[in-house]
């Protein structure tokens, strides 16, 4: 409720879900801004489901979010971060060594063969800096 008052949202209507398992028999309870005490509701009535629907479509959407951002990371070699090198040059340095540890043990004439002198230089430069990546 906080954060939507400071992005000057708090006319919006909100609550949140919790799974209560004391019993065999699982209840949501509902919170709601200035209640105390939660609503507790039986697990199968039509708004307790629609409200667990709600909730599981936040979180696969949520859990997609944090792999597409995983999945990119893993994607991400290094040699994006060079200036100058783009994705064009970075995929001409992957055809030409296969891969960043042959790209980071090439000298630098190999690499100019391919970006020219000075950016090999500067690659060679930024790959120093950082230690190899651990896959």
């Amino acid at each position: 409720v906080k954060v939507l008052k400071t992005l000057g949202l708090s006319g919006l209507p909100v609550a949140s879900l919790a799974k209560e398992r004391r019993s065999k028999r699982t209840t949501e309870r509902v919170f709601l801004p200035g209640r105390r005490n939660p609503l507790a509701l039986a697990q199968d009535t039509s708004e307790s489901l629609y409200l667990q629907r709600i909730r599981d479509e936040a979180h696969r959407f949520a859990i997609g979010y944090h792999r597409e951002l995983r999945r990119k990371d893993a994607m991400k070699t290094g040699l994006e971060d060079v200036p100058g090198i783009g994705k064009k040059r970075q995929q001409a340095l992957l055809d030409r060594f296969r891969t960043l540890k042959k790209i980071r043990a090439a000298s630098t004439d190999e690499l100019s063969e391919v970006i020219g002198e000075n950016l090999a230089r500067r690659l060679q430069d930024a790959l120093k800096k950082r230690p190899a990546k651990k896959i």
